[in-house]
């Protein structure tokens, strides 16, 4: 890399860094204890998957995950009373060579456990998934843009109605996020992963618990 490219790439670096974070200094004081209650709410409510189960390791994948996340899109999702759940059944799914993976799930609420958002997960820590964490099947790729995505889509009343799952996948050259109901998302891959016509709750979980 030549002098001139060794100064431009790191102030890119930041600049990107800012703009994807670049919140008011109200809405970055209030996060952390926003996102300790969607991680406690999370690890309450939500299977760990069987790679690092421990609760701890869990909250320490979510908690990396949420604290990258806009806090008003957070708190979009607390307002409809969403709990996200980190689901290592989305890193193992069971695709064909023309289906779509599903990175995420919207179990939109009318079971017990009300409204859930399940990520993908693949167990791995943050220091394991290395600097850039681009590993396709780490919580730490893209989960936050699908948060992203899915509370604008419900601040602008475009989700499918009560009881119907939302489906989020990448496409195109830049894999751009996309959310489609569940008729609308790929039925190979729907049929495929019946594991996912169900949320990763806890079977213990009960209502008010």
């Amino acid at each position: 890399m030549n002098r001139h490219l060794k100064k431009i790439v790191p102030s890119l670096m930041v600049a990107f860094a800012l703009a994807g974070c670049a919140e008011n200094p109200q809405d970055v004081a209030r996060k952390p204890e926003v996102v300790s209650t969607m991680v406690e709410a999370s690890a309450d409510m939500c299977q760990t998957g069987p790679v690092h189960a421990d609760a701890a390791a869990y909250k320490a994948r979510l908690e990396h995950v949420l604290m990258k996340v806009r806090t008003a899109d957070l708190e979009t999702l607390q307002k409809e009373k969403i709990t996200v759940c980190l689901d290592q059944r989305l890193a193992h799914e069971n695709t064909g060579f023309w289906d779509a993976h599903a990175r995420a799930v919207y179990y939109n609420g009318k079971g017990p456990e009300g409204k859930i958002l399940s990520l993908t997960d693949d167990g791995k820590q943050p220091e394991e998934a290395g600097f850039w964490h681009t590993g396709y099947s780490t919580a730490y790729y893209r989960d936050g843009e699908m948060i992203r995505t899915l509370a604008k889509r419900i601040r602008n009343g475009d989700v499918a109605p009560q009881g119907e799952k939302m489906y989020a996948g990448l496409m195109g050259k830049y894999n751009a996020v996309y959310w489609r109901a569940a008729h609308k998302f790929d039925q190979g891959t729907i049929a495929k992963n019946p594991q996912l016509e169900k949320p990763p709750v806890k079977s213990a979980f009960k209502p008010g618990s």
